[in-house]
């Protein structure tokens, strides 16, 4: 759901069809909002998805607006086609982005400490890139630059070596997998891409489970992948992605180096914050985009704020409607629909006993 000019959405409105970046484009203000009209000159500053991860997505970084605006000038200035399968910056934009999990999900987020990947090395019997982990630190000022060093060898190293070290961690973690939910994962990806470096990821890359309701957060430079889960996501309005493994995709791993963070890190769960009796928020520090869920029991309606941006409103269970306060002109809602809501649309109503997720653009900077 979003404005993107590679694969805008499609909506109904007054019985005709229009995109919706051609939609905006008629009166962007009134459905934009006075505040995000100008700020984000004309264009819909989010992209909002519901993603279904049946098999484990590439392991990617997002870049900063510097290093998108500085990328894309490079693309257009080779003459790189946009749909071209190496070009890696398709905007201008950075990508932050959101997942809220609607069921257990998993993924991966960050370097681990590089004690524990040393652990991890060592119970697998990794022992030349235990040795190279620690060569690496030692010459090193950082553990930033000693990680990044390690990274960069495991991904610079032939294939067919690639492929040994796959096999070797794989045949070693086996007897750990009952145990362990890293191994379990290294032979999983192993199941989905065999022999791909990215493989051996969970032994480096911080491994977090999702309960339904919580939250991940990726800041730019944030390497991460999405494993196995459906969620919902919210992101810029961006098709900005470098990848570092298991995927065919096209991989620029120069690139990628000059972009992604290596400092070791933890992951930080992101909980929803209650606001009412009837909803929630997501706190980000993203200026683009903010998430709230609702639920409604059949017995209050909700009553929308009349000081807000555009939304875009998606029914993940239950039914009800949504209706203009003013005009009683109502939609059904029930799962799967999805609602935008002009900011001109001065207040709405949404009843019955639904859930749902609604996507905003905040009108203070953050």
């Amino acid at each position: 759901m979003g404005a993107h000019p590679k694969a805008p959405s499609c909506l109904t409105h007054d019985g005709k069809q229009y995109t919706l970046g051609d939609w905006i484009a008629q009166d962007p203000e009134s459905i934009l909002g006075e505040i995000v009209n100008r700020r984000y000159k004309g264009q819909l500053p989010f992209l909002y998805k519901v993603l279904a991860a049946a098999q484990p997505l590439s392991i990617q970084v997002h870049p900063n607006r510097q290093q998108a605006a500085e990328g894309f000038a490079r693309d257009e200035e080779a003459g790189i086609p946009f749909d071209a399968p190496n070009r890696n910056y398709r905007d201008k934009h950075h990508k932050p982005e959101l997942i809220v999990a609607l069921g257990p999900f998993w993924a991966l987020q960050g370097f681990r400490d590089p004690n524990e990947i040393h652990q991890r090395l060592e119970e697998v019997k990794l022992t030349e890139l235990q040795i190279n982990l620690f060569g690496f630190l030692d010459e090193s000022e950082t553990e930033e630059e000693g990680l990044k060093k390690f990274f960069a060898s495991l991904m610079r190293m032939p294939k067919e070596k690639q492929v040994s070290l796959v096999t070797l961690a794989c045949k070693n973690a086996k007897p750990l997998a009952d145990q362990v939910l890293t191994y379990q994962w290294l032979l999983r990806l192993q199941e989905f891409y065999p022999g791909d470096i990215g493989v051996l990821s969970p032994l480096f890359l911080n491994l977090v489970q999702l309960r339904a309701g919580e939250g991940i957060y990726q800041h730019s430079g944030q390497i991460h992948a999405y494993l196995e889960g459906v969620g919902i996501e919210i992101m810029a309005n961006s098709d900005n992605v470098l990848r570092a493994g298991l995927t065919q995709k096209h991989i620029d791993l120069e690139e990628l180096l000059n972009i992604a963070n290596f400092n070791p890190t933890s992951t930080t769960r992101i909980q929803q914050r209650r606001i009412s009796a009837q909803e929630s928020v997501y706190m980000t520090p993203a200026p683009e985009f903010v998430l709230y869920r609702g639920n409604l029991d059949g017995t209050q309606p909700y009553l929308s704020p009349t000081q807000r941006s555009i939304e875009i409103l998606l029914c993940t269970e239950g039914s009800g409607t949504i209706s203009n306060v003013k005009t009683g002109n109502q939609v059904q809602l029930r799962p799967g629909t999805s609602v935008l809501i002009p900011a001109g649309l001065r207040q709405y109503q949404i009843e019955g006993s639904v859930g749902f997720f609604r996507a905003a653009v905040p009108l203070t900077s953050s």
